[in-house]
């Protein structure tokens, strides 16, 4: 028999060092970018938590009036505000210091703010004198106050009809809001004894006709940093009752929605100014 040998190649591994290395890059960058994303999902989470108790201490030093109110209580109330502010302060700048990659390079999501009527937007003007919308050097002290000065020399060179209609224009709104039937206010602690402690506080309360100063209080908070529910001009009240949903008054009263008639009280005043 005839035999045949046939020959063997061997295979030797070529290692493709540019693809290799661009594979390596990709996986560590996108490792570290995810790693970033969670830190940031974390801040959103920190600063949202921080707004709300910014909130809560806010209507807490609103509510006041209880019997047990003192000079100790009304200091720790502002102390709680302050500390409250403080931390939503750091809270927000962390965030962007987590969102800055370097100067001029920032990962936008997730959950940034977008919008100038998003709560976190108009909380950090309000509370802080800070635009979330703005860059980080747009923040710094001497914008600010530049920003400041050149507002307050536009509105010196407005006439004030131009003021009066273009409240949009100088960052102003004027919302009226009530705060309701609260039970444990002033004027009822000097009620009689039946009204003061069942009537009011349980019977009324469980009806859904009278709630807490603390529920009075949320509603100048909510108004105050919710400009895209609460619009400027406008009454905002008990939909039924004195407690519950809020909403415009002008849905019963048109009439509080004129403008017409705005424009004239605003004029009256101002003759009556002068």
């Amino acid at each position: 028999p005839t035999t045949t040998t046939i020959p063997t190649t061997s295979f030797e591994p070529i290692v493709n060092v540019p693809a290799l290395g661009a594979f390596v890059f990709i996986a560590i960058l996108f490792t570290f970018l995810q790693w970033r994303i969670n830190g940031i999902s974390q801040a959103v989470s920190q600063r949202q938590d921080a707004l709300q108790k910014l909130k809560d201490a806010r209507v807490s030093a609103l509510q006041g009036g209880n019997e047990n109110d003192d000079t100790n209580t009304s200091t720790s109330s502002n102390a709680a505000v302050k500390i409250a502010t403080e931390t939503y302060k750091q809270s927000i700048l962390q965030e962007e210091a987590s969102r800055t990659l370097f100067p001029g390079v920032r990962i936008v999501a997730p959950n940034a703010p977008s919008k100038e009527t998003d709560e976190h937007v108009v909380a950090a003007k309000r509370f802080l004198n800070m635009d979330l919308l703005a860059t980080n050097d747009e923040n710094d002290g001497s914008t600010q106050q530049q920003q400041q000065e050149e507002k307050e020399e536009k509105d010196d060179n407005n006439d004030d009809s131009s003021n009066d209609n273009n409240n949009s224009n100088n960052n102003m709104r004027f919302v009226t809001m009530s705060p309701g039937g609260t039970y444990d206010a002033e004027s009822f602690r000097e009620s009689r004894f039946l009204m003061k402690k069942f009537v009011v506080p349980y019977a009324m309360r469980n009806m859904g006709l009278m709630h807490s100063s603390q529920d009075g209080a949320k509603r100048y908070i909510d108004a105050l940093i919710d400009e895209e529910m609460y619009k400027s001009g406008l009454f905002y009240a008990s939909k039924k009752g004195y407690a519950g949903e809020v909403v415009d008054q002008s849905e019963f009263c048109p009439s509080l929605s004129n403008t017409e008639l705005q424009d004239n009280s605003i004029a009256a005043i101002r003759r009556f100014l002068r």
